[in-house]
């Protein structure tokens, strides 16, 4: 049997797999409950160590996987340097942050496909996020996973359904050209994403859709949609994805900008799953980042010009029902 070490990556046939080991950086005492459960029922090992100890070369510590609980006072200086940790290590990262700091931490790892954003997870997000880690490195062996994480999974993969429905959908303009054709010459950025949307660059013409609803008249559509949480229960009609198409496409008409926290809210469900959109829908094209002129910590979000001639034909059809 090889040694332990032999164990982790490129284990030999016929050896007993042992716990993934999770290195938990934070300036909290103990490990969250919620982690260490999720981690439990995953077949992982955790170990606690302290968040100042992350970038220190002296501080030993054995682990397939890193996850930083950052503190709101760690500034841009200490996530740049997270980053540069990352890069150097290569293993797999999730970085759970409170809401207050989304921004931040979107403008420099929101674009990165091996980093996993989580905020303020419960026991149900931290098997997400550690399962999402997984599959954005090598694979290592663990112990089978239980069937929390398996059903965080399946609920996970229904969200991807839903969302490559929409683009399908939207994807398609007057006289059924496609607004986002399929261009095979690359990937999909996304490793949940199976019927993937890309969107390479594209001429309409000299004549491009336009307006035909005011910001107001959006935003009450957005109200509406909100109105049906008070009578019915809110996952019930959970579309993440066009409310915030919705938003932002107010926004657009208003000449307003969307900060990724607020786009979180007007998601209407939890951070984290905003987060998992918002990366999607960039990496099609949907969205794009553009980066504030005056705070390079901050990051806005907005439509994409196809998804905004997307959106002015779907409300010109509207209008004609």
């Amino acid at each position: 049997m090889g040694s332990e070490e032999e164990g982790v990556k490129g284990q030999p046939s016929g050896s007993v797999a042992r716990p993934l080991r999770v290195a938990v950086f934070s300036n909290a005492a103990a490990i969250p409950r919620a982690l260490e459960r999720a981690a439990g029922l995953a077949g992982m090992a955790v170990a606690h160590h302290p968040l100042s100890k992350l970038h220190d070369q002296n501080h030993a510590y054995r682990a397939e996987m890193l996850w930083a609980i950052l503190s709101d006072d760690m500034g841009y200086d200490g996530l740049l340097a997270l980053d540069r940790h990352a890069a150097n290590e290569a293993i797999p990262l999730v970085l759970q942050v409170s809401h207050d700091a989304v921004d931040t931490a979107w403008a420099i790892f929101g674009d990165r496909d091996d980093i996993v954003i989580t905020v303020d997870p419960d026991e149900g997000a931290c098997a997400v996020a550690l399962a999402q880690a997984q599959r954005t490195h090598e694979p290592y062996f663990a112990n089978e996973a239980d069937s929390i994480r398996t059903r965080q999974f399946d609920k996970l993969q229904e969200e991807v359904q839903r969302i490559s429905k929409l683009l399908s959908h939207l994807a398609v303009g007057a006289g059924g050209a496609a607004l986002f054709p399929s261009d095979h010459s690359r990937e999909p950025a996304s490793p949940f994403i199976d019927d993937y949307v890309r969107s390479p660059s594209r001429s309409f013409g000299t004549q491009p859709p336009h307006a035909t609803v005011s910001p107001r008249e959006v935003r009450r559509e957005i109200r509406i949609r909100r109105m049906r949480d008070e009578l019915f229960p809110a996952d019930m009609f959970a579309d993440p994805a066009w409310d915030m198409l919705l938003d932002l496409y107010a926004a657009k008409l208003d000449h307003a900008r969307v900060s990724v926290s607020s786009l979180c809210i007007a998601a209407a469900v939890p951070a984290t799953t905003a987060l998992r959109w918002i990366k999607t829908l960039s990496d099609s094209g949907i969205f794009q980042r553009e980066a504030d002129q005056h705070d390079g910590r901050r990051i806005f979000v907005a439509l994409s010009d196809r998804a905004t001639d997307a959106m002015h034909r779907y409300f010109a059809k509207r209008a004609e029902l």
